[in-house]
């Protein structure tokens, strides 16, 4: 059976790209190995025969993908089927001469942000890694129910954070400890204790009208999935909750994106109920019930670190396992009338698994319990937080959510820490 490939034909995702020859940015997809200039191909008139298609801001002439993203459901997929049959063609396809100015391969293109998001949001959503957390803080028993039970927890975070994979994470700066203390000084400097968090991205690909989007409307509202580091400063989160706004200057520095995003059209038969084991609470607003129950998808990643030229696969995560889906997220997000646009990315939280062993652990904090254990890397290879030159490497896969068979991934998020 062949290897099953991140950007098989199947998947179709689409990004910005810019070329050494052309510094322009514009949309691209990825088959295999080949990058593909829309924006060529538009100028090509390739998709002209697409009755839905616009005649005027063609979705491929600008910087960003949110032309595309707000064509109808209908219109995306007709491009999505036009762009393979281009390639599935293109050794025999006439394009004017210009074959070399819309094929690429990898090594030649340059990945830019998909979009320019006006509002970031990030969620704790997951049963696991709440339950791991509070563990971890508050030593069992626990008999006070998870508030995560009743609805996710959200914060607005910094959009001009967001970064695209590859781009060097700079070390927080913040309070590390002494943030609400009088006596003296707190101790601001570079952060000791940096970590990563595995999630995913959601990018929204229409705009809301200021009423509640419910839950059974929310696929009406996605493009898209992305890979997510929510980068962490622990010590600075620590200080800075000791107070009544919680986290700031621990969250906002660096949040780190896969380019390709992987449209919500092509992951239709990654659709699945919610894991059973995280589903039993208790009982859900009524704003936040699934009525299909088709609001989990089967996406598993994984991250690796890597220092000094060893690597291993540090956790995994499976976001059929969170205990609140992406729909459930954006009718919590709209339902007091706030409104959701064109480009806004949602993190989903760290996506760690529910009862489960080390390495479903989606966070350093989780698997050092807070610095205070060591992880094995194999060699007599200790390590606790991140430290400078280390890498970070997080790749996801889809799954057909019936078959079980591997379909396609998003590519890699990577990150390396530079230091303060």
């Amino acid at each position: 059976m062949a290897e099953v490939t991140d950007f098989n034909i199947n998947n179709i995702p689409f990004g910005i790209i810019s070329t050494a020859d052309n510094p322009h940015h514009r949309p691209a997809t990825i088959i295999e190995n080949t990058v593909i200039d829309l924006c060529a191909l538009e100028n090509e008139h390739a998709f002209t025969n697409i009755p839905s298609y616009p005649t005027t801001n063609l979705p491929f002439q600008c910087t960003t993908l949110s032309r595309l993203a707000s064509l109808s459901h209908t219109t995306r997929l007709a491009v999505r089927k036009r762009i393979q049959q281009i390639y599935l063609n293109k050794n025999t396809a006439k394009h004017d001469g210009a074959v070399d100015k819309i094929f690429w391969c990898t090594a030649d293109v340059t990945n830019h942000l998909p979009f320019e998001s006006r509002v970031y949001t990030d969620y704790v959503s997951s049963l696991g890694h709440m339950a791991n957390i509070q563990s971890i803080l508050s030593p069992p028993p626990h008999t006070q129910l998870s508030p995560l039970y009743h609805a996710p927890l959200g914060y607005h975070s910094n959009p001009r954070s967001i970064i695209i994979s590859g781009t060097p994470v700079s070390r927080f700066i913040g309070p590390i400890e002494g943030q609400f203390q009088t006596e003296m000084a707190a101790r601001v400097g570079p952060s000791e204790q940096f970590d990563f968090e595995v999630e995913l991205g959601i990018y929204i690909g229409r705009e809301s009208s200021g009423e509640a989007v419910g839950v059974e409307e929310a696929d009406d509202y996605v493009f898209g999935f992305v890979l997510l580091n929510d980068w962490s400063a622990r010590d600075i989160q620590r200080a800075e909750s000791g107070g009544p706004t919680g986290p700031f200057l621990a969250k906002s520095g660096a949040v780190s994106i896969s380019p390709w995003v992987v449209t919500l059209d092509a992951v239709e038969e990654a659709r699945t109920v919610r894991n059973a084991k995280v589903g039993a609470g208790a009982p859900e607003g009524e704003y936040l019930k699934d009525a299909n129950g088709m609001g989990a998808l089967d996406i598993r990643c994984s991250a690796r670190w890597e220092r000094g030229g060893r690597e291993f696969e540090v956790c995994e995560a499976d976001y059929s396992e969170m205990y609140w889906g992406y729909r459930q997220l954006i009718a919590h997000q709209t339902m007091n009338g706030a409104r959701v646009g064109t480009g806004d990315l949602i993190g989903t939280g760290t996506m760690s698994k529910f009862e489960s062993d080390e390495m479903g652990r989606a966070c350093l904090f989780e698997r050092n319990y807070n610095g205070s254990k060591g992880i094995d890397c194999g060699e007599g290879d200790q390590r606790t937080w991140l430290e400078d030159g280390d890498e970070v490497s997080l790749s996801g896969w889809v799954f057909n959510s019936k078959t079980g068979v591997k379909m396609f991934g998003f590519g890699s998020c990577v990150g390396t820490v530079a230091p303060r």
